[in-house]
């Protein structure tokens, strides 16, 4: 420092140095470079700080070279400035680096750097290239607030904790490769499209937009097999960290307030998605490799009849209800109940701890009916009839479940009274919305069926031969198709009978019939 001090500019009073050249210096205690301006090249190359290394508002005119420089202690580069590039390729962070409100103005290179301690980036802007190939974050990676506007590769890096780019901008298209267990990119910003490449992350996108065509997707390993090798042995500490087996398929927790208009989604998880709120979410693409939870899955039993893919909005809301069943027993009902109800009973989403979890009384089914209601003009704009089906089903089933709120007005599109919920209701036990051939089929059996014991006993003034029950079941079958017998005369009885079953026998076929073709139809 008593070299500073007689280095003090006249004129600012602050510390200022040419070309400084400390290429594999060793600094013993604490290193204070602040406020220090380096009017030529500075060189730290392979330089061992010890103690804690303080450059903050410190100005460097010309490049500045850090590569392989070791950290002992915390580095602080708060409110620093750096006009030419910057080089940190292969340094070591042991304790804390802090870049916070950092400006580089020329390209800053972070290859290959380590940092074990938090990693600070917090408003730092890049005004030029700033490329993070190969780092690994051992804790935390925040970049809350930065600004890049060239980067167009940020990674492949590696994250042990999470990595947060929440508010981050970046003005160019991006590609982000990252292997983290968490990622949070609330109200980040892609005006140029962005390409989410990861591994393992729970992610979290409220509030982000995604305006130009984007993608997120996991891939099945990073780029360079030595970032691969340092992956296999963080992952191993994974499920003891978190407390629970972890996937390297990426899961999506939230796109909450979201604009997803140009965002793709392939190869992940959207069990445990929320879409509430979301905007232009028709417009969102799901392609291959997108997986949803299933009623299928152990909340309705393994041989579930009404199989089809549910978002966690819904299962949310029907866990929260099965609850409240459950308490509403009495004892010994409950007790006697219980195995038919555990079929009724669906399993919440599981959400970290960390992660903002909706309240039950914030889910609402006139909402989680407009979620499937743009979901599956998504699925069929992209000409995924089949895909589109479980959606249509159940934004019926959160219409047909849709009460209005105390004090709330009611929406027209998804609560229209008591007349619609009974249509909806018969609609949804006939034919299961259309989308349910076995049900208009067993509806059509059960029809036929009863409809000609009747026709047996009070049907016919001249019966078809033999006189049987068999016999009359044929005819019912024959009456279903509206195919005519002239050796049969009926009853007042019998004719109305025959008009029940030349209506539903032909409307029952339909709906199975199309049932049918919403599910093979391309």
């Amino acid at each position: 420092m008593e070299l500073l001090r007689a280095l003090q500019d006249p004129t600012t009073g602050r510390p200022h140095l040419g070309r400084a050249w400390f290429s594999e210096a060793r600094f013993g205690g604490d290193a204070s470079f602040d406020w220090v301006t380096f009017t030529g090249d500075a060189s730290f190359d392979w330089a061992r700080f010890t103690g804690n290394a303080r450059f903050d508002r410190a100005t460097f005119t010309g490049n500045a070279s850090f590569s392989r420089a070791r950290f002992t202690g915390n580095a602080w580069f708060g409110g620093a400035r750096f006009t030419g590039n910057a080089w940190f390729g292969g340094a070591r962070f042991t304790g804390s680096a802090r870049f916070n409100v950092t400006r580089f103005t020329g390209n800053a290179w972070f290859n290959e750097a380590r940092f074990t301690g938090e990693a600070s980036f917090n408003a730092a802007r890049f005004t030029g290239d700033a490329r993070f190939d190969d780092a690994v974050f051992r804790a935390h990676g925040i970049f809350v607030g930065a600004w890049f506007e060239q980067t167009r590769q940020f990674g492949p890096l590696l994250a042990h904790r999470e990595l947060v780019l929440d508010e981050a901008q970046f003005l160019q298209p991006v590609q982000i490769e990252v292997s983290t267990i968490k990622l949070s990119c609330r109200r980040a910003r892609f005006p140029g499209g962005v390409q989410l490449r990861l591994r393992w992350a729970r992610v979290v996108l409220d509030d982000t937009d995604f305006p130009a065509p984007s993608i997120l997707t996991g891939i099945p390993r990073l780029a360079g097999s030595r970032m691969s090798a340092q992956e296999r042995r963080s992952a191993r500490a994974w499920p003891s960290l978190l407390g629970e087996e972890i996937s390297e398929r990426p899961q999506l927790l939230s796109l909450r307030r979201a604009n997803v208009a140009g965002l793709r989604l392939s190869n992940i998880t959207a069990a445990d998605c929320l879409f509430t709120g979301a905007h232009n979410l028709d417009k969102l693409r799901l392609e291959a490799g997108v997986g949803f939870t299933t009623t299928s899955a152990p909340e309705r039993g393994p041989r579930s009849w009404d199989w089809r893919q549910v978002i966690a909005e819904e299962r949310a809301w029907r866990a929260a209800r099965s609850r409240r069943w459950a308490t509403w027993l009495p004892r010994w009902a409950a007790a006697v109940l219980d195995r038919p109800f555990r079929s009724l009973r669906w399993v919440a989403p599981h959400w970290p701890e960390w992660f903002d979890q909706p309240k039950s009384g914030d889910l609402n089914p006139g909402q989680i009916a407009a979620v499937y209601r743009a979901l599956r003009k998504g699925r069929e704009d992209a000409k995924d009839e089949p895909g589109a089906a479980d959606f249509y089903y159940g934004e019926m089933e959160m219409r047909r479940c849709a009460r209005p709120a105390a004090g709330i007005p009611v929406d027209g599109r998804s609560n229209r009274g008591r007349v619609e919920r009974c249509v909806l209701t018969a609609y949804w036990l006939v034919s299961g919305y259309g989308l349910r051939a076995w049900r208009a089929l067993a509806w059509l059996i059960a029809v036929t069926a009863m409809l000609a014991l009747v026709f047996h006993l009070v049907g016919f003034t001249s019966p078809p031969q033999p006189v049987s029950y068999w016999t009359s079941l044929l005819y019912a079958l024959r009456a279903t198709l509206s195919l005519a017998d002239s050796e049969v005369t009926l009853t007042a009885w019998g004719k109305l009978l025959q008009a029940v079953l030349r209506l539903t026998g032909p409307v029952l076929l339909s709906l199975a019939l199309l049932a049918l073709r919403g599910r093979v139809k391309r």
